[in-house]
């Protein structure tokens, strides 16, 4: 396993998930931990800042539009789509001798370690994906069924991204190839959660030390 891949498994391993939860009439978007665990303590959804909420992207049969919805918690979208996409800042983060804050650096006492959160999420409910947005996104390039892989493409500002861990069901599989490509096979039924993660250095370092991008890809496959 490569240095990437080191460090970034203690930000992915025991992280949180997003996730986007269809109904007949809307989607809700929600965070916490998708498939609860005895080691998040039985706590499956948390409360997040809506405020933080900076896009949404709707496909429809070949079209992509941007949609309006309210920032406040729970985030809903009133629309049905054959892939939603929803991107959050979810603000500045500092670790401490004495916990983590919801702080940037530079208003903590102690600071060990600093980050700048963007989450994004996109759910897939037709048989066919693409790139919505330009930041981090992944992209499924086939429709696979339980215990087959699911082949993967991840893409940052517009082009297919090499060396990018990504984790299923938040455990770190591999990292992209030169073309950004992974396979992952699946081991369960129902809502997938697949995650890619990017690190970059804060561009004002007493703000924060790095810029943690997190895109989930979620579609659902038969039992």
């Amino acid at each position: 396993m490569n240095k990437t891949l080191l460090l970034l498994i203690p930000m992915i391993v025991g992280a949180h998930d997003m996730w986007l939860e269809k109904s007949p009439q809307d989607y809700t978007l929600k965070y916490g931990h998708l498939h609860p665990t005895k080691a998040h303590g039985g706590s499956k959804e948390m409360p997040y800042d809506a405020k933080g909420l900076k896009e949404v992207l709707c496909l429809k049969g070949t079209n992509v539009r941007h949609l309006n919805a309210a920032k406040r918690y729970p985030v809903k979208i009133a629309k049905q789509c054959d892939a939603l996409y929803v991107r959050l800042d979810m603000g500045y983060f500092t670790k401490t001798p004495y916990g983590t804050k919801h702080l940037t650096k530079n208003k903590t006492k102690m600071a060990l370690k600093s980050w700048h959160s963007i989450e994004s999420v996109k759910r897939v409910d037709g048989t066919r994906d693409t790139l919505l947005g330009k930041h981090l996104e992944i992209v499924r390039l086939n429709t696979p069924q339980k215990g087959e892989k699911a082949r993967l493409q991840v893409h940052f500002d517009g082009k297919p991204s090499a060396g990018v861990p990504v984790a299923y069901d938040g455990s770190v599989r591999g990292a992209t190839d030169k073309e950004g490509r992974i396979n992952i096979r699946l081991k369960h039924g129902g809502v997938q959660n697949i995650q890619a993660t990017r690190k970059t250095p804060c561009k004002d370092r007493s703000i924060c030390d790095e810029k943690i991008e997190t895109a989930t890809l979620n579609f659902e496959v038969g039992s």
